[in-house]
């Protein structure tokens, strides 16, 4: 259960933005007949999207455009199973605490990413050039755990890094 509210402007004047928030709970019930936070108890989502064309020549049928755009959100941290050590230690593996699944939440994440698209259109066909760098704060929350068994430790995976993404599109 929950509440989700948007505000959004649609494209018009070379521009356009949304936001959305959500507030929620996610639980189950046990055998037991006893309410747990399920995976997904983060208990809240906000995102943020916005962007702006930039026109940068329209003449003899061929365009050039700009585009910048932003995207950023910023998620409750989803819950996990943690491992109990020492009998990840005694057994060789990872042992979970499966007495309290989802009894760990993780930690929040947020990310922002940024692009840059340039695009040519021609009368039958359009080129467009695209670099996304993606989580561009380089944000790094801890996600999860296990247990390495060559260190007999727990560690943690985290959010993905810094992450570019180059492309090009061919439309005809």
């Amino acid at each position: 259960y929950g509440l989700d509210l948007t505000f959004e402007r649609y494209f018009d004047n070379d521009y356009y933005f949304l936001f959305s928030g959500s507030v929620f709970n996610s639980e189950y019930k046990t055998e037991a007949l006893d309410w747990r936070d399920s995976r997904f108890a983060g208990n809240y989502t906000f995102n943020a999207v916005a962007g702006k064309d930039f026109i940068l020549s329209n003449r003899n049928g061929k365009k050039k455009m700009l585009t910048i755009s932003l995207k950023g959100m910023v998620l409750g941290g989803k819950r996990y199973t943690g491992v109990l050590l020492n009998e990840s230690i005694a057994a060789g593996e990872g042992v979970y605490d499966t007495e309290n699944p989802f009894g760990i939440k993780g930690a929040n994440v947020f990310m922002m990413n940024l692009a840059a698209t340039y695009r040519i259109d021609k009368k039958n066909v359009a080129h467009e050039f695209k670099l996304d760098v993606q989580n561009v704060t380089n944000s790094q929350a801890a996600l999860g755990e296990y247990y390495n068994e060559s260190t007999q430790v727990i560690e943690y995976w985290y959010q993905w890094e810094i992450f570019p993404v180059v492309s090009y599109k061919l439309y005809f």
